[in-house]
This record gives C-alpha cells, structure tokens and sequence, in this order.
C-alpha cells in the first residue's frame, strides 16, 4: 500500500515529538528543527539506522512541510501569541 499524502504526527510529551512519513521515508525532529532522525522504513522497519547525516537533502525536503504542517497546529500557533 502506497499512500498519496504524507503521513503527520505530532507527540508533545516525546523528543523528537514532530514526525512525517511521505513514502519508504520517515524523518522525525523537533519544531526547532533540532535532533533529526531519518529512517528509511522499506530497509529498515524498526528504525534502528538513522540516516540524517546520511541524507542531508531528504531532511531538509522532508522537515520543510513538516514544520509548515506544525505551524497550523492550534498550539502551535496559540505558543507563537503567547
């Protein structure tokens, strides 16, 4: 099954707490855009092999919609007025 749409997650209580998946590729960081973690889950389901050191311009690809995705989240937006 191939999806059509990225996948987003956002898990406020962990580090990395933002996460997206658009295809074999997950990355997860935090809305700093710090501590990135890159996985690629056709080889590696269990995400034992961080390839972000790797795959510079897959971060940067994937971590662009990713924070734009969190920057529409109420709370986000409410932290921003705050």
């Amino acid at each position: 099954f191939q999806r059509s749409k990225p996948q987003f997650w956002h898990y406020p209580t962990t580090s990395p707490s933002l996460a997206v998946r658009i295809g074999d590729w997950k990355l997860l960081t935090n809305p700093d855009g710090q501590l990135e973690e890159l996985y690629n889950l056709a080889d590696d389901i269990g995400e034992t092999n961080n390839l972000a050191a790797q795959r510079p311009k897959i971060v940067e690809s994937l971590k662009a919609p990713l924070l734009e995705w969190y920057l529409e989240l109420p709370l986000a937006k409410q932290s921003r007025t705050e």
